[in-house]
């Protein structure tokens, strides 16, 4: 991680509570003014987000809380693929299918919501200020794979002429490269220098650092590129791991909107 020009390291995130809702927001982001975003982290209620029947009321009102604001949440199945959903148009989100199969959404509207759910992936937060382009991705090891960060890009620039040269990412908090152990076989399909090896072990994976390759690999500049590197696991206080976690249906949602 670089520092500032006065030597000092800045600061990645921010803990926020607005009426007993948790949330980080992002340094990196806070500067766009016309931005919302943040992650939900790990709260009191924990039904919160758990139940699909109360899903679609859960965000709208816990946005409503964080933001000030009464835009629509937009929400697939996450289904660990890389297909991006574009929301080009009010029709577009007017006529949204919440049960969709998506795990990254892309946009030019305002006073919307994008949306999703992690609990050990990671959330990618894409913006391209001058078009006031943005995105959001929920990257496991299969999406990554399947390279969903190179292919939303690819969506952003065609869709919304975004310029990847100008673009800003922040990659979320998710299982970290101490945790993450994936089998033999599995590591084959992933970068050596991103993987943790030790003789006696299975290898672990920097999953973060797989999508961070994948971004400069796209055009991003890496000055550009935020990686909050906390563990999910390692943090019970903040995160739910789905590893760790015996409710498997707890999440934390990411979120990102143009104010209106």
């Amino acid at each position: 991680m670089g520092k500032d020009r006065e030597g000092k390291i800045p600061m990645l995130k921010k803990i926020n509570e607005s009426e007993d809702i948790l949330w980080l927001s992002f340094p990196a982001l806070v500067k766009f003014d016309f931005l919302h975003q943040g992650l939900i982290l790990k709260n009191k209620q924990e039904t919160l987000f758990t139940n699909k029947n109360n899903l679609k009321k859960d965000l709208e009102k816990s946005l409503k809380i964080i933001a000030e604001n009464n835009g629509p949440a937009i929400y697939s199945e996450q289904v660990h693929k890389n297909k991006s959903a574009v929301l080009a148009s009010v029709n577009d989100i007017k006529k949204w299918d919440f049960n969709s199969k998506y795990d990254a959404f892309i946009t030019n509207q305002k006073c919307v919501f994008l949306t999703v759910r992690v609990a050990d992936c990671l959330p990618i937060y894409l913006i391209e200020p001058d078009a006031k382009a943005i995105g959001l991705i929920h990257a496991g090891w299969r999406s990554t794979i399947l390279r969903i960060v190179e292919n939303t890009l690819e969506q952003m620039y065609s869709t919304f002429k975004a310029d990847i040269d100008k673009m800003i990412c922040v990659i979320g908090p998710g299982l970290g490269k101490g945790c993450f152990e994936i089998s033999e076989e599995l590591a084959i399909l992933f970068p050596p220098d991103c993987q943790v090896i030790e003789n006696g072990s299975k290898p672990r994976l920097d999953l973060a650092q797989v999508n961070f390759k994948q971004l400069v690999k796209s055009g991003l500049k890496t000055k550009n590129i935020s990686i909050i590197s906390e563990c999910t696991h390692c943090n019970p206080e903040l995160y739910y791991s789905f590893r760790r976690s015996a409710n498997k249906n707890q999440r934390m949602v990411a979120f990102i909107g143009l104010k209106g």
